[in-house]
């Protein structure tokens, strides 16, 4: 019963590729598959103009079916753990020295193509960043601190931050005291970011909305 996840984890990873696992070559360029596997941790919507995708996506089980009629059809991609933890161990898959799937690339196709909603860069941008600094955190984390689930592990917040950010703003970050200081009592208000958040854990492994 012990490996049952990861079992379940291996089917899901062939059901989403597209093929064996593990694949013998990276992934190449935007397709049913590859956008599957970054939708289910980075929240991809569709544009109106990508009905089409969207539908196929749908039919491939890749997608979740919200609601449809004649013009338009409302998806999205499962908020399920395990497939978040399938996806996240398929993007940082290496395969010869190099990811199974260039992330950035794919991202850049997604937008190139008109597949991206109107207005959705920015915020897809830093949702990217957000999750990648989150999986740096937890790939730093000594094997007996990771959960059996991987990319489920809590962080600190201060190692979420650390991954985040580069060396001179995080340095910048940890000392820094609230900016309302002035209304806060004396050891509230001098206490840094490092200190105030010690005990305090970020946990997730991608973002969704409900419908």
């Amino acid at each position: 019963m012990n490996n049952l996840p990861q079992e379940i984890i291996s089917v899901i990873k062939e059901k989403v590729s597209g093929q064996h696992w593990p694949p013998a070559e990276s992934a190449t360029g935007l397709n049913q598959s590859t956008f599957g596997i970054l939708s289910v941790r980075l929240l991809l919507d569709l544009s109106p103009a990508s009905k089409s995708f969207e539908v196929e996506q749908i039919r491939n089980h890749l997608r979740m079916l919200y609601s449809s009629d004649r013009f338009t059809v409302i998806s999205g991609s499962s908020p399920e753990p395990i497939l978040a933890e399938a996806s996240a161990q398929m993007m940082h898959y290496q395969v010869g020295g190099k990811n199974f799937i260039n992330v950035w690339g794919l991202l850049l196709e997604y937008m190139n193509h008109g597949l991206a909603a109107q207005g959705a860069v920015g915020e897809l941008i830093g949702r990217t960043l957000s999750i990648l600094a989150m999986d740096r955190a937890i790939d730093s984390l000594p094997a007996e601190n990771t959960c059996e689930l991987k990319y489920q592990s809590p962080v600190t917040v201060s190692q979420y931050y650390q991954a985040l950010l580069s060396k001179e703003a995080w340095d910048k970050l940890r000392t820094s005291v609230p900016a309302n200081r002035a209304q806060l009592s004396a050891n509230s208000g001098s206490q840094t970011f490092e200190d105030a958040f010690k005990d305090a854990y970020f946990h997730f492994s991608q973002l969704w909305k409900g419908k």
